[in-house]
């Protein structure tokens, strides 16, 4: 179980390459992110920047905070 609880500036990257900035933290613990870097294919160019929405309870299984 990951020890630290994330924070909005929080710099996460997931399993597959995908790095993302915490810029909110809901009451129901999900993290909107604003993505910063994807590897997928199925991420297209003007999709960088855009936010997206993270369930807390990944971090640590899918995505690890890195800094």
């Amino acid at each position: 179980m990951n020890e630290h609880k994330p924070q909005i500036g929080d710099l996460l990257r997931r399993y597959c390459g995908t790095l993302a900035i915490v810029e909110h933290i809901g009451e129901t613990h999900i993290m909107h992110t604003r993505l910063l870097h994807s590897p997928n294919t199925w991420l297209r160019l003007g999709e960088v920047g855009d936010g997206f929405m993270v369930p807390a309870e990944n971090i640590g299984v899918s995505w690890a905070i890195i800094a």
